[in-house]
């Protein structure tokens, strides 16, 4: 009997020992599958995170892979003293849309853009990868104005700008709220709420699990099940803030955005959105520059595929009413009630796409060389007017 339970336990040992092995050759094998990816953000109170300043590496995935390098100012541009020269000045906001880390320096929208319009121009990119409209007015405001621009360019992405203006519980951050019709901003330390969070000891265990590429792997396999993931977040198990459950059924948050009627929250992010960029107007015209609200589209809104994509993937969003171009008729009448210039690349982006040019990656959201250049030609274009 004795020989016979120490056989079980050693049986016992071998097989734990032989899964501790396989995962350890399963995480060296995730670890070298992984794209090679360099650090280029860092965490900032006021801004949630800001570019490094004179950081360098490859950003790679699996259809591009690009050596970045930042400027003094953690631009992802050339250097640009503060003082101004005699030539016309152009400061460009945006995201990862603007900061063009899919392209090489020369094929990025700014670059095109500035090459184009010849020497006698200037193209600052102050694009940052996951900027919304609140940290670009803040980036404006704090650090743009500085380069004393003749013309500011807010490039705006509705599916993703509308979304992260606005407190859906996606980020730590600061929001701005309109209070009795006046926008201010919430002031609340984000590093401490953060802080304060890593001090429980459920969050520590899994922040350290979740370093593990297994971990990662199995997770993720797992919940882009949707009725995996649809159990999990009902029993509370589980919560991706950029999906919602419908009647049970999950669907991405953003898609939201295309709804025929906005809800409350909807409603409200747009009220937000609207009152930001009409003050990033207002701060570029009290400095002397004008102002160009660039309209950028989104993936689905040009490849209609990828929204019928989405519908098969998420059948509960055929129980909705969308509408892909409701954001945009909302931003123009921003601009006709407003007298802001603005700029929609959505026509001109799918009478080319139409014609069999590709404008974005085929599994990346972003442009490719082609949608960086048109967007580039289009401005140009419209301000030779």
């Amino acid at each position: 009997m004795k020989l016979r339970n120490k056989r079980r336990v050693i049986n016992v040992i071998i097989l734990l020992l032989t899964v501790l092995i396989l995962l350890f050759l399963l995480e060296v094998f995730l670890r070298a599958l992984e794209p090679k990816k360099d650090i280029f953000t860092k965490y900032d109170e006021n801004l949630v995170s800001v570019n490094i300043p004179n950081a360098e590496g490859y950003y790679c995935k699996s259809e591009f892979c690009n050596y970045i390098e930042l400027n003094s100012k953690g631009l992802r541009d050339r250097e640009y003293d503060y003082e101004k020269n005699n030539k016309y000045r152009i400061v460009v906001l945006g995201d990862s849309m603007m900061e063009g880390l899919e392209v090489s320096l020369n094929d990025s929208f700014q670059e095109i853009l500035e090459n184009s319009l010849g020497e006698n121009y200037e193209v600052i990119n102050f694009g940052v990868g996951g900027y919304s409209t609140d940290q670009e007015y803040l980036t404006l405001k704090e650090e743009g104005l500085k380069y004393n621009p003749d013309l500011v360019i807010l490039a705006f992405l509705p599916i993703n700008d509308v979304r992260d203006n606005y407190d859906f519980g996606i980020m730590p951050k600061n929001y701005f709220r309109i209070e009795n019709g006046a926008l201010t901003r919430e002031n609340k330390s984000v590093s401490n709420n953060i802080s304060t969070e890593k001090e429980n000891g459920f969050i520590k265990i899994k922040s350290f699990i979740s370093k593990f590429k297994v971990y990662s792997f199995f997770v993720s396999g797992l919940t882009k099940i949707n009725f995996v993931s649809e159990f999990l977040m009902e029993k509370g198990l589980f919560k991706n803030v950029h999906y919602i459950l419908v009647n049970g059924k999950i669907m991405p948050r953003e898609a939201l955005i295309y709804s025929e009627d906005y809800n409350k929250e909807w409603q409200d992010a747009f009220d937000v959105t609207k009152a930001l960029i009409m003050e990033t107007k207002k701060i570029s015209n009290e400095n002397g520059a004008e102002f160009l609200l660039v309209i950028l589209p989104d993936k689905e809104q040009i490849e209609v595929e990828e929204w019928d994509l989405a519908l098969e993937e998420y059948p509960v969003m055929k129980t909705l009413s969308f509408d892909l171009e409701k954001p945009n008729r909302v931003l123009k009448e921003l601009c006709e009630q407003n007298n802001i210039d603005c700029l929609f690349l959505l026509d001109d982006f799918r009478e080319v796409y139409a014609n069999g040019t590709k404008l974005y990656y085929s599994k990346d959201r972003h442009w490719n060389e082609e949608g960086n250049k048109l967007a580039a030609d289009l401005v140009i274009s419209y301000l030779s007017q």
